[in-house]
Parts: C-alpha cells; sequence; structure tokens
C-alpha cells in the first residue's frame, strides 16, 4: 500500500509528545492555511498510525499516513511533491496532530493514559496498572469514545445502582385464574402491533382444510361483540383481555396487562394460538403455536473469575434450566422457546428478565465496586431469587455444629397491620440473621480465619 505514497518524510528521534510548532517549521517549506488545520479529515486511526485526508478539499488533498515508528514519526504523503523537507499537506496533518486532543490522544501515551483514566474511574478502574488492556479508543463520527473492551462491563455510579433497584428489584405479586374449556370454532392471533414494539392480539373466523389447518378466506372479529353474545363471566373476562391488547397506548407490560394475559391463557373458550409472521394476515403467515404460563424459578450464580466477579443466570423452564443468553424475549413480555409463548408469571421479575435476556446475559463487576453492587442490588434480589455465590465454601460440619452452639436458633413470627389484612411473617433467626421462611436467602458467615 505504502508504494502509492511518493513523498518521505522521517523525523529522526520524535513523537507526537516531543513535537513543538518550533520542529515542523525547521522542516516544513512554508506557512500553511490554517483552516485546513481545522478540517483535517481522519480516515483510520489506530495507536501510533493514521491515515489522514481532508474533509473540505477531499479531491484535491491527497491521502497521508502518520506512523510512530520505534523512535521516528514516519510521514508518507501520495502528493507530487519533490522536495526533500515536508510537504504541505504533511505540515498541515501534523499541526492537526499537535492541536487536536481527539487525533493527537492515538500518538499520545500520557494524554491516552490520562483521559483513559478518568473514564476508567466510573469502571472502579482507578487504581489498575496498564489500563489499556481493559479500554480502547473509537474514533467515530468525528468525535472520540473510550469504550471497555469487554463489552459485558458496566460501570456502577449512585445513579446506576438506583436505577437498577428502581426498575429490576421484584416488588409485586400476581394473581391466578382458574381456567375452563369450552369448544367454539375461532383462533386467536399473536403480532406485531403496527404502531409500537409492542404485540396485539385478534380473533379470527376462518375455514380448515382437510388437514385441519387453517384456510383462507380469514375474517376478523371484534371480541366486544362476541362478549355480547354469552352470559359467562369466564368468557366475558376473556373478549375484554382480548380488546385490551388491541389498544396501541396501553402498557403491555402493567400489573393489569398480565392480569389479563392470564385471562387469555386459561382460554375458556379452548380456542387455537397463532402467530402472525409478517404484516399479511393469510392462512400461509399463520404458525399454530402454545401459550403457558411460566412460574418464575430464576437462578443467578455469581463467580469470581480473575481480575471480575461474574453474573450470569438461567430460568427453569418445564423441568430444564436454560441460560439466558440462549432465550429470546418476544415483544418484552413472552419468552418463545420451541415454539411455545410462556407468559411469566411473576410481573416483579419482567424488568430484571428483560435486562439479562435481551443483552446482559453475563455482567462483569470490577472487585472494587463488587461489594456495594451485592449489598445494593444483589441482597436486594435474595429473598426472591436463589443466588449461588460459588466462591464462598460450604460450611464444615464441624464448623456448622460448632456455629450452632455458640449462635442461638429462633422461631419468630412477625405480624403488621396493612390496613384490612393482618400480615404474618415467620422467620427463623440464626444468631444475628434474620432469613423469612420462604426466603430463598443463603445464610453466611465468617469463620474463625476470617474466610
Amino acid at each position: 500500500m505504502k508504494e502509492a505514497y511518493k513523498h518521505h518524510f522521517i523525523l529522526k528521534n520524535r513523537s507526537i509528545e516531543s513535537l513543538t510548532y518550533q520542529h515542523i517549521l525547521r522542516h516544513s517549506p512554508e506557512i500553511v492555511n490554517r483552516a485546513a488545520i481545522q478540517t483535517v479529515l481522519p480516515l483510520i486511526l489506530e495507536l501510533n498510525f493514521g491515515r489522514f485526508s481532508n474533509s473540505k478539499d477531499s479531491l484535491g488533498f491527497p491521502d497521508l499516513l502518520v506512523e510512530q515508528s520505534g523512535q521516528d514519526l514516519l510521514l508518507n504523503c501520495s502528493c507530487n511533491a519533490s522536495i526533500s523537507c515536508m510537504c504541505e499537506h504533511e505540515t498541515i496533518v501534523l499541526y492537526a496532530l499537535l492541536e487536536k486532543p481527539n487525533l493527537r490522544i492515538f500518538f499520545d501515551k500520557k494524554l491516552r493514559e490520562d483521559r483513559i483514566k478518568v473514564e476508567a474511574k466510573k469502571f472502579g478502574f482507578e487504581n489498575e496498572p496498564n489500563l489499556e488492556q481493559y479500554f480502547q479508543l473509537v474514533f467515530e463520527n468525528n468525535g472520540l469514545e473510550i469504550k471497555p473492551i469487554a463489552t459485558e462491563l458496566i460501570a456502577l455510579d449512585t445513579i446506576k445502582i438506583d436505577r437498577l433497584k428502581t426498575e429490576l428489584l421484584p416488588k409485586n405479586a400476581f394473581r391466578t385464574l382458574e381456567s375452563e374449556e369450552f369448544e367454539y370454532p375461532i383462533s386467536m392471533v399473536i403480532s406485531k402491533n403496527k404502531f409500537s414494539d409492542g404485540f396485539s392480539l385478534d380473533l379470527i373466523q376462518h375455514g380448515i382444510s382437510l388437514e385441519g389447518k387453517i384456510k383462507n378466506p380469514i375474517q376478523v372479529l371484534d371480541p366486544l361483540d362476541l362478549g355480547l353474545q354469552t352470559n359467562q363471566l369466564a368468557e366475558l373476562k376473556y373478549y375484554a383481555a382480548i380488546s385490551r391488547f388491541q389498544k396501541s397506548y396501553n402498557d403491555n407490560s402493567s400489573l393489569e396487562a398480565l392480569i389479563a394475559l392470564k385471562t387469555i391463557e386459561a382460554n375458556p373458550l379452548g380456542l387455537g394460538v397463532y402467530l402472525q409472521k409478517s404484516e399479511n394476515l393469510t392462512s400461509a403467515e399463520l404458525q399454530k403455536i402454545s401459550l403457558k404460563l411460566l412460574p418464575v424459578q430464576i437462578s443467578l450464580e455469581v463467580n469470581f473469575k480473575e481480575p471480575f466477579y461474574e453474573l450470569s443466570g438461567t430460568i427453569l423452564i418445564e423441568g430444564i434450566h436454560y441460560d439466558f443468553g440462549v432465550l429470546q424475549l418476544k415483544y418484552s413480555i413472552f419468552i418463545y422457546l420451541k415454539n411455545t409463548f410462556y407468559i411469566i408469571e411473576g410481573p416483579e421479575y419482567l424488568k430484571l428478565l428483560q435486562y439479562f435476556i435481551t443483552g446482559n446475559p453475563k455482567v462483569l463487576i470490577h472487585p472494587s465496586q463488587y461489594e456495594v453492587f451485592k449489598k445494593e442490588f444483589l441482597e436486594g434480589l435474595e429473598s426472591k431469587i436463589s443466588i449461588n455465590y460459588t466462591y464462598l465454601h460450604k460450611a464444615s460440619e464441624t464448623f456448622a455444629e460448632e456455629w450452632k452452639i455458640e449462635n442461638k436458633i429462633e422461631k419468630i413470627l412477625y405480624l403488621s397491620d396493612q390496613k384490612n389484612f393482618i400480615s404474618i411473617t415467620l422467620v427463623v433467626k440464626y444468631g444475628q440473621i434474620e432469613v423469612p421462611v420462604f426466603s430463598r436467602k443463603q445464610v453466611y458467615d465468617l469463620d474463625p480465619n476470617g474466610n
């Protein structure tokens, strides 16, 4: 490639860090146009290497390479200048590298380390040596970004912790509805909502082929009209629930939406359920699926893999544990697996599953931020979700027996006033640690060696 660059110049024992305006003037034939310096355009930028042009004069400004090779600064320009000093284009680019920090940073190690250290502090790396093994420079859209090389790495500050606690910690419970069966010659269709990223539900009436499959023509029915033709409460609720998901402005992840979905899953009419694969409502675009409730059984695991703590997890579906990374979340609310739409039975877990399944199946935490993350976030999940801290060792039988002798185990019953009700909480107290009976929280303590 360098054969195309006819003009070559080497600044011996010189780098961008040590380069000054005097050095440039000493090897430059003339005073350059200052306006051209401001419009220098990087085509390729890597550490100690760059290919440049000019955004205002792309046809007349030749391609130019700048490379730091050992102690020398190499300049290669594709112009036809025959002079023995730097050409005008090399001079312009060197001025730009001196004056534009977002370009200079690729050649100036001290500047690079200072800028990366500021960004690394957000991730807990302020005391780590050699930060360039964890962070990279990315020059896009005429701007510079400093990003972690490991895309799973997240920065934790007060705002981030509060957001995780607010959006992902479970808050509410869910209700159930008894189901019953009844035959009716219509089917239900799930499709993408035309006006949002959510979904819509429709009831259709259709023909049946000899093989028992849907055939055209297909007629869409109004669930409210059908509701007026029945006196059965379960059917009325079913039609009302269908109607709810025909409005684009409804929040399909709300508690009310999930109650409606449970009503639909109960399917009192025994209707077939189909997924509409495109915008065209034809028999060829309908795929038979199942719709099922999924009791939430999430398991998280925390491993310490040098130099990070790694958080990953699984969810139990029909007796099998599936990693978050292999699951697909359909319309931000259904888990889609093996031709089945699973309705998350606990809406308090929906945000948590959306976070892990749609882009964060594995999360890395720097050790300097882990204790805050564990206290503020993980411990808030322990009462509802099983969390396995693999770096903790199971107590030996001897230590466990000694611990029971030294720490009294008590059974406690708490009563609290909940307006029209009395709330009863059963708790087992292990020494100073209280754990609700129905909690999934593990009990852990330090041994005499501090482990």
